[in-house]
């Protein structure tokens, strides 16, 4: 789940957040996407 962020910081920053049981690897697998789709921007 992606998140706007909340408080003073909202709509300036973003949460990441996992559903259940991440491995090393799928969170590996996300902030890889992640820095490709920035990097894209």
């Amino acid at each position: 789940a992606i998140d706007g962020g909340y408080g003073k910081i909202k709509g300036t920053t973003f949460r990441l957040s996992n559903m259940g049981d991440e491995t090393d690897e799928t969170i590996q697998n996300l902030l890889d996407a992640l820095d490709d789709s920035l990097t894209k921007l």
